[in-house]
């Protein structure tokens, strides 16, 4: 018998976790982040799917990846503009790392939405609600910025 808290299989149609047949998620996450948001703990609980970091240039960003054309609802909205808006905040200060202190520069926070699940089955993918192409999204990742040489 599965777990109450299972994401291994579509709710709709039994494939792992997100159906490529039909596009139904399963619950996402591990089997923690499912307990945890079933818990009446009257919070909002959100996830942070990539937080990319170039440590040898010091930069920092976060992204939010979301399969089938799905948008974020409210709350995750809302608490990930916070989390944007505190590093930015904290944009060039000096902090710790495992290799000394560093400056290090936030980039920002991004949406990647794909019309399926990945630019290898996808038509579009959507970076902060404007369509692009796997080439700007390889340029996202490499550098934190969607312009060439960002």
């Amino acid at each position: 018998m599965r777990e109450a808290y299972s994401n291994k299989v579509c709710a709709t149609c039994g494939t792992d976790l997100v159906c490529p047949t039909c596009g139904t998620a399963s619950p996402s996450g591990t089997n923690f982040s499912n307990w945890i948001r079933a818990q009446p703990i009257d919070m909002s609980v959100q996830d942070l799917d990539f937080i990319i970091h170039d440590y040898k240039k010091n930069v920092i960003f976060t992204l939010e990846e979301k399969c089938f054309g799905s948008k974020s609802n409210k709350a995750q909205l809302d608490t990930h503009y916070i989390i944007y808006q505190m590093l930015r905040k904290a944009n060039g200060m000096r902090v710790k790392t495992m290799r000394g202190e560093r400056r290090v520069v936030y980039r920002g926070h991004h949406i990647v939405s794909f019309e399926k699940t990945s630019p290898d089955d996808s038509e579009w993918i959507n970076i902060d609600g404007k369509r692009y192409d796997t080439q700007r999204l390889l340029n996202l990742l490499r550098t934190g910025g969607l312009k060439t040489g960002s």
